[in-house]
């Protein structure tokens, strides 16, 4: 079945809270035009034209920002009727949607839930490090509990979510903590996303390989035997690995297997970019209204993006885990993984490998 996935960022970059650790807001400051505004409906009808027209049978559609929600609950509405008008149900179409959650309400879950939306709300999970990180627009009001009432509204319309974690440095030194308050909140489905250092400038509060590593390695042991005690909480981290290693299954997550390949993000004036951590100038692959998805995918730049060298250091090509890995993702090298002559992913499977393999053969059986 031919598939594509678009990430769209229909509000750009604008926010309505101030994360000190947004790696697109850094990212938008370093363009031309670092705000494209709210998208218009010429760029939304060309998006869905342009797929709804090409031989793709299997869609998903992302919406990412900035808060994708600052466009609009009309927004939505207009490119689901729009996009069912022109699809007439010949193509199997999902949905997805990262947010905040701070405008969610009852209507919102109503499109969500009718419309079978995927979720991933923004959570730190432990409050005084979600607020410390996640403030709003003048750095005082705190939205932990907000948040914490959009997951539960979740739970009430029963939507599908994920909770989204940035893993700082912070937040790496407190792993059973973390896990016990999945457990305590009951969420079914986390996905630690790496505190990323800016393109040009390092910060405190990014992670470090050696953080990573210890996090990981303490929370599998604490999600190892929940799991061998037939209790399971998916962290995607390990969901991702244990087929991967286990199975050489491809992993459901961009850059564990070090791998890239066209995303396809699309901002709100209709740019293209080939990854959500590259959306600068010089990775502009096209525009969403003038240019067609076959000139978009051949395209040179993207040729070039994917084969980039990503990984100098000679510490990848003596590894026995290369062949899992590929020198991972590199935007995310110095923070997951290389750092002199350590690997926060090497470390990491170094301590559990052997357990990786066994739990493989359990879920296999």
């Amino acid at each position: 079945m031919n598939s594509i996935s678009i990430l769209i960022k229909p509000s750009s970059s604008i926010c309505n809270i101030k994360c000190k650790y947004c790696f697109y807001l850094d990212e938008s400051k370093n363009r031309t035009i670092e705000n494209n505004g709210i998208m218009n409906e010429r760029v939304m009808r060309k998006i869905i034209d342009k797929v709804i027209d090409s031989s793709y049978d299997n869609i998903l559609f992302s919406f990412q920002g900035g808060e994708p929600t600052i466009a609009g609950l009309d927004y939505f509405k207009s490119f689901i009727d729009y996009l069912n008008f022109k699809n007439n149900n010949e193509r199997r179409v999902n949905y997805s949607i990262q947010t905040n959650g701070l405008l969610i309400d009852n209507e919102w879950c109503n499109l969500f839930k009718d419309n079978d939306f995927l979720i991933g709300l923004s959570f730190d999970i432990m409050e005084n490090i979600h607020n410390k990180y996640r403030t709003g627009i003048n750095n005082k009001e705190h939205t932990y509990n907000k948040v914490l009432n959009t997951k539960l509204l979740f739970d009430k319309f029963e939507i599908k979510y994920n909770i989204l974690t940035v893993l700082t440095s912070e937040l790496s030194k407190f792993p059973k903590e973390v896990y016990e308050n999945i457990k305590i909140l009951d969420i079914k489905y986390t996905q630690f996303i790496p505190c990323l250092s800016e393109l040009y400038n390092d910060l405190e509060h990014s992670i470090k390989p050696k953080d990573f590593a210890y996090f990981y390695k303490e929370v599998f042991t604490l999600w190892k035997k929940d799991f061998l005690d037939g209790l399971y909480y998916s962290i995607q981290f390990f969901d991702n690995i244990i087929p991967l290693i286990g199975g050489f299954f491809t992993p459901m997550t961009c850059g564990i297997n070090g791998i890239c390949h066209n995303q396809i993000v699309i901002e709100s004036n209709g740019d293209i970019f080939p990854c959500d951590f590259y959306c600068l100038d010089k990775y502009n692959i096209g525009n969403i209204v003038y240019d067609d998805l076959e000139y978009i995918y051949n395209n040179k730049k993207v040729r070039d993006f994917i084969s980039e060298n990503k990984y100098a250091n000679n510490l990848c090509h003596s590894c026995k885990y290369f062949i899992f890995c590929n020198g991972g993702c590199k935007r995310m090298n110095k923070n997951m993984y290389i750092d002199g002559d350590f690997c926060g992913y090497k470390d990491f499977l170094d301590f559990s490998f052997n357990d990786i393999l066994k739990i493989w053969e359990i879920i296999s059986r």
